[in-house]
């Protein structure tokens, strides 16, 4: 019997260093672990992982807007280089609250930045990341990347990362993934790759209260840790601004305001801000080119610097 125990011990042993190391394979040729659905929130997890960073003074949470809108050079000259951008593809606000709240916790940041569309507060944008474990995933920052045998995906992650390889080649690829060293993605499209289908694109925005809901838990936990939180609605082109748009911000930032007011929080609306409303800015109806997350990013912080949220700079 207690060969038999001895052998099986043996054999698991193996087994799991084997898994450990092919993993450990994939994380040095980074290759993302199969954390979620979404291989963007996949990609930045793995960055992540390898930065050094414990501390953060300005952390930014979201979706694409939030990733592709705030220009980490504009940001980092202004406010010291303990900021890092954890956004990824189509987070609804329920994921940025699970994921702020996370990060919040993690780094203990003074701010907090969230720049979002009101798309942002639809519900289910499909993105299932319950593979992601923080206990896990706080353990493999200082120790072996454990997230491929904690999940047991290593075919699936090489598979994922086959697909959507362009992401990290291709700097003019609407889905591109090339990081700056802060977790930024600027959108450097040029004109002649514009795609007429997702410039042209209408895009429903039905906004759910839940989704608000969301805001308000997110919003009442900074709170209670004495971090500020700064949620910016993102520039809209001349071109999509009607009466009922107008409407529809005006409701949206009643709530908004009304959520983050209560808790001593911010809401920043840049929906009509005519010097970003030109389509000069845009690569698409939603998303700033590199020259206009440029000039947003200049008025966002300037904005923040005459609020006097953060304790210090630099």
């Amino acid at each position: 019997m207690k060969k038999f125990i001895r052998y099986c011990c043996l054999v698991g042993g193996l087994i799991v260093l084997a898994v450990t190391l092919a993993g450990y394979h994939l994380f040095r040729a980074n290759i993302p672990p199969y954390y979620s659905n979404s291989f963007s929130l996949n990609a930045k997890l793995l960055h992540i992982q390898k930065q050094s960073f414990r501390k953060l003074d300005v952390l930014a949470i979201g979706s694409s807007v939030t990733l592709n809108h705030l220009n980490s050079q504009v940001i980092v000259k202004r406010f010291g280089s303990n900021y890092y951008n954890f956004s990824a593809w189509a987070q609804e606000m329920s994921m940025t609250r699970y994921f702020g709240e996370f990060y919040a916790k993690l780094y203990d940041p003074q701010l907090v930045i969230v720049v979002s569309h009101y798309y942002c507060f639809t519900d289910d944008r499909g993105i299932d990341y319950s593979s992601f474990s923080p206990i896990v995933f706080t353990l493999q920052m200082d120790v072996l990347n454990w997230g491929y045998a904690g999940s047991m995906n290593l075919r699936t992650a090489r598979k994922e990362f086959k697909l959507n390889q362009h992401c990290f080649l291709d700097r003019e690829d609407y889905e591109s993934l090339v990081f700056d060293a802060y977790g930024g993605v600027p959108l450097t499209i040029p004109k002649e790759k514009i795609s007429m289908k997702r410039w042209n694109d209408p895009f429903n925005a039905d906004t759910s209260e839940s989704q608000y809901t969301e805001l308000e838990k997110l919003s009442k936990y900074l709170s209670e840790r004495n971090i500020k939180l700064v949620v910016v609605q993102t520039p809209i082109r001349k071109s999509d601004i009607d009466e009922q748009t107008k409407n529809q911000m005006k409701q949206h930032r009643f709530r908004c305001d009304q959520i983050l007011n209560a808790h001593q929080n911010i809401f920043v609306d840049f929906s009509l801000e005519e010097s970003l409303a030109d389509e000069a800015f845009y690569v698409d109806r939603v998303h700033l080119n590199e020259l206009g997350a440029t000039l947003f990013t200049q008025m966002l912080v300037d904005h923040i610097d005459s609020l006097g949220i953060l304790r210090h700079a630099k």
